[in-house]
């Protein structure tokens, strides 16, 4: 609606006509000050020609040419659109709308670099000629970090579908599968649409809730679980073992969980059998050494033995002779003495070799009497707790109880200087437990029984391998020395019965 100023006077109208030049002024400086500093690039380009009339100093940013560099040019002078005909569109676009919003386009810059930016443009008349405003707003930096984070996911989906280990994304809340890859379906059987939104408790992949949520509670506590061991099955039934590496993520504000699992199920049946073939080693090891003992104690009690034994009738029937010259009667006694001290050691030795009291006394009255000669044999004080554990060993299980007891006596009397020594023998419905504690001079052991130096620790613990027991051993130098065996026995009175038969 039109005013009506034919009721002012002379003074009013020029009082008003002053007010509005200097608001028409001040709004000018306002867009003027608007135009220089907005962070945009601004450009004012005739419409006809596209020479650029006025440029703001974010332009002589954006593209890195100054000001006189610009004006009366044009920009497919300048080179600044890196696809010409994108201006074209541009300019359709305005005089078909009269304005534009977003335009993406990319610009060359004065020193060759790409730019990326949002062009806004509007048509404007300029001294009766048309003028076309454009404003860019420069999107190279989140262009760029947007392409990153495309390429990042692209590879990172490439390589989750093509690894060779199992992966997979699950909600951390439910357990549930959000995404399996490849070698999942491969490795479990199951196909993918079968698994996602089920939890593999759910399809019976792992089988011990106990493992998950200790997985889950680590996760909680520290973002991240790194090479956990767990046992898991297939489709068909089949039992895998899986080294589990998992991590917390983020998508879509949903916290999930990222899992990478390594399937060695054959490294470790390998380990495995490596093991039981070293245990099948070590048992024929073990039974060819007691049957030599037992073939050289025979020897040495048949052969050497007797003959011992009759050298000494024969001096015993020298020395029964009455006209015996008393410096020859003496000779004859050192050499009686001499004689029967060899024969007891040749008994003492072929004693220790083969354990004859096991055949004829067991298992528990043999160690009580091995104790007690050990005992007689040296000036230590023993103390032994020993109950009767006779029908839950084998003949072959007995003898390696026996000798890992011999074994540790004779490294405590030759070693460790000890005036006390305790040994029990304890038996409940699962395991026999064995300690044999010193108070001697102690020593520093080993990190492995498998490289220490002494002979007599290898030998106890290959005997408690056969026994499948745990061997563990204590001592400090000064603090004496604690040998501890555990040897399960759930299935040792099946053993003892079988043996006897």
């Amino acid at each position: 609606m039109a005013l009506d100023y034919r009721h002012l006077s002379r003074d009013e109208m020029i009082r008003l006509l002053a007010s509005r030049e200097r608001v028409l002024r001040e709004s000018s400086e306002i867009y003027t000050k608007a135009f220089r500093v907005s962070p945009d690039a601004i450009s004012i380009t005739d419409m006809e020609t596209g020479r650029f009339i006025e440029i703001n100093d974010s332009f002589e940013r954006f593209f890195g040419y100054k000001h006189n560099e610009v004006i009366g040019r044009t920009s497919n002078e300048l080179g600044f659109w890196s696809t010409p005909q994108d201006r074209d569109r541009l300019i359709e676009l305005v005089k078909l709308r009269g304005s534009v919003r977003d335009f993406k386009t990319s610009g060359h810059t004065r020193a060759g670099g790409l730019k990326i930016g949002l062009v806004s443009a509007e048509m404007v008349e300029i001294a009766g000629r048309p003028a076309l405003v454009l404003l860019v707003r420069d999107i190279t930096n989140r262009e760029k970090a947007a392409q990153a984070l495309r390429e990042s996911e692209e590879k990172f989906s490439k390589a989750f579908r093509t690894s060779p280990d199992v992966m997979s994304i699950a909600d951390f809340e439910t357990g549930r599968y959000i995404e399996v890859n490849d070698a999942h379906e491969k490795i479990f059987g199951f196909k993918r649409e079968e698994v996602i939104g089920r939890s593999p408790t759910e399809l019976g992949i792992f089988e011990n809730p106990a493992v998950r949520e200790k997985i889950w509670k680590s996760l909680e506590a520290n973002g991240s679980v790194r090479d956990v061991e767990i046992e898991a099955r297939t489709r068909d039934g089949k039992r895998l073992t899986l080294l589990h590496n998992a991590e917390l993520i983020e998508l879509g504000g949903r916290k999930c969980v990222l899992r990478v699992s390594h399937d060695i199920t054959e490294r470790q049946e390998a380990i495995l059998r490596e093991q039981q073939a070293r245990r099948e080693y070590t048992l024929q090891l073990i039974a060819s050494q007691e049957a030599e003992r037992a073939r050289i104690a025979t020897e040495l009690h048949d052969s050497i033995g007797q003959n011992l034994l009759h050298f000494r009738n024969r001096l015993q029937s020298v020395l029964n002779k009455k006209n015996l010259p008393v410096k020859l009667r003496k000779q004859f006694e050192d050499m009686n003495d001499l004689a029967m001290q060899t024969i007891e050691e040749v008994r003492r030795i072929s004693h220790d070799m083969h354990p004859y009291q096991l055949d004829h006394l067991g298992l528990t009255r043999a160690l009580a009497s091995l104790i007690e000669s050990t005992k007689q044999a040296s000036a230590v004080a023993f103390e032994q707790r020993i109950e009767n554990v006779d029908d839950l060993f084998s003949k072959d299980a007995a003898t390696n109880l026996y000798r890992i007891v011999q074994e540790s006596l004779n490294n405590i009397l030759k070693h460790s200087r000890a005036k006390k020594v305790r040994i029990t023998l304890e038996r409940d419905i699962h395991e026999v437990h064995l300690k044999i504690a010193d108070n001697g001079r102690g020593f520093a052991p080993a990190k492995s029984h498998k490289t220490t130096k002494g002979l007599g620790l290898r030998n106890i613990a290959e005997h408690a391998q056969v026994l499948n027991g745990q061997f563990q051993l204590n001592s400090k130098p000064g603090k004496g020395t604690t040998l501890e065996i555990t040897i399960p026995v759930s299935n040792g009175r099946k053993s003892a019965k079988n043996a006897r038969k």
